[in-house]
């Protein structure tokens, strides 16, 4: 990713870069877990990020609403934009409940 002041990264190049680091990695096995315990005969994605999940601001995990999503995205700091990294879930009771864990991750 672009370290200097004058280029800063977009979410796209963000997403592309936490899925190669990802690889290898307990995380980047996710879409085969999913697949595993859903009994499904092959995983839509091997990827934390996909083009189908990735926006201009944001990106999110391809999941349903009762699993644990990772997303990022983009927000104006102190100092410029920075990558916000969340980890998301949503409960299915009455009413439904969210529940996000946040950290600012780096300035882009």
């Amino acid at each position: 990713m672009p370290n200097d002041q004058t280029t800063r990264a977009t979410i796209a190049e963000v997403a592309a870069e936490l899925n190669e680091r990802a690889r290898g990695r307990a995380i980047g096995g996710l879409q085969e877990l999913r697949r595993e315990l859903k009994g499904r005969p092959r995983v839509s994605t091997r990827k934390l990020f996909d083009s189908r999940t990735t926006f201009n601001s944001y990106a999110f995990h391809f999941g349903r609403r009762t699993e644990l999503q990772p997303n990022i995205g983009l927000e104006s700091g102190e100092s410029g934009p920075e990558v916000r990294c969340c980890v998301f879930t949503r409960a299915q009771p009455d009413p439904p409940r969210r529940c996000c864990v946040e950290a600012k991750c780096e300035q882009v």
